[in-house]
């Protein structure tokens, strides 16, 4: 654990106020909300985490880093939490899994801004149906959420090295509405709507996955760095030539949100051309997924509109805006 938090104020635990001034304040509030585990498990207050097995176990950990991922002028601490878990689903989902414990850990925040994230942190798994085990608060000039996530898949793990030639792909949902949400907060920080929540609070696409491992899906791939990055993905792992036939953007996104913009976590999958996946997932209460494109042999590639489409959306190591990551279409 890392030096204390130093931080001020006071949190309401049932009739009992609590004051977040150290570390040890806030490590047993956290403990105190959620170190209640089911006989034979162990969560919050030990060195770790004794949890039930898990017959096809996933594993998944992803960073939320203010000014790369979230701006705290734009979104709450809640938010921030939400989304740290959610990415992390996603990630499990895309493998046709569901989460089943969350490990936290938060640098860089106060006790109070710790509470709120955790507060976010708790809504997100309820919504997933997940737990809440163990986690770490370290102090840091940056504020970072990690969380890990403990997953099953229900049937074998969907993978990015899959797809076939003759397939179709698709996507779950519309893209682009991440960075749509953030360019209308920009503009007027009191913006709402359908785009905003999808930048502040990301829905991972869980039944989705489950029902594409399912079905057997040949492969699949969250949507978290851009449609092109996901294409790429797989046609790489996969050894095969992927062709786009259309951009499946929401409205108030440009082309390029729906290339490169990343952070929509909808999934990318394909299937074989003929399969009826409309109406499986129709059965299931299900959006229709949008096919997006083709599979056939060839060269790992991604085409669009008969030219080469680069392979990469955000970089973390090198920033937005260092290539060109989109064909233009003059």
């Amino acid at each position: 654990m890392g030096r204390s938090i130093g931080c001020r104020g006071a949190i309401s635990l049932g009739a009992v106020e609590i004051p977040l001034e150290h570390e040890r304040d806030v490590l047993a509030y956290l403990v105190a909300r959620h170190a209640s585990a089911p006989e034979g498990q162990v969560w919050a207050g030990d060195d770790a985490a004794l949890v039930a097995p898990l017959s096809r176990p996933l594993v998944s950990t992803d960073l939320v880093v203010e000014g790369v991922h979230v701006d705290r002028r734009l979104c709450t601490f809640a938010d921030m939490g939400f989304k740290a878990v959610s990415v992390n689903v996603s990630d499990i989902a895309a493998m046709g899994g569901r989460a089943r414990a969350v490990v936290v850990a938060i640098a860089g925040a106060s006790g109070a801004e710790i509470r709120e994230i955790m507060l976010g942190v708790e809504e997100a798994a309820t919504r997933y149906g997940c737990d809440i085990v163990g986690g770490d608060i370290t102090d840091g000039a940056t504020l970072v959420i990690s969380v890990t996530v403990l997953g099953e898949a229900e049937h074998g793990p969907l993978l990015r090295s899959g797809a076939r030639p003759g397939d179709a792909v698709y996507v779950t949902g519309p893209l682009g509405a991440s960075c749509a949400g953030l360019r209308e907060l920009n503009r007027d920080p009191a913006a709402a709507g359908p785009n905003v929540a999808a930048y502040r609070r990301p829905v991972a696409r869980v039944a989705e996955g489950l029902l594409l491992g399912a079905l057997g899906a040949h492969c699949a791939v969250d949507c978290s760095d851009g449609l092109a990055n996901a294409l790429h993905l797989l046609a790489e792992r996969s050894g095969v030539k992927i062709t786009l036939e259309s951009l499946p953007g929401v409205e108030g996104a440009t082309d390029q949100d729906v290339f490169e913009g990343g952070e929509d976590y909808e999934l990318v999958f394909s299937l074989a051309a003929e399969f009826a996946v409309a109406e499986r997932f129709a059965a299931s209460g299900l959006r229709t997924p949008i096919r997006v494109g083709l599979v056939t042999e060839g060269p790992a590639a991604v085409e669009f509109e008969g030219r080469s489409l680069a392979s990469t959306g955000y970089e973390h190591l090198l920033g937005e805006g260092e290539i060109e990551l989109w064909p233009s279409r003059s």
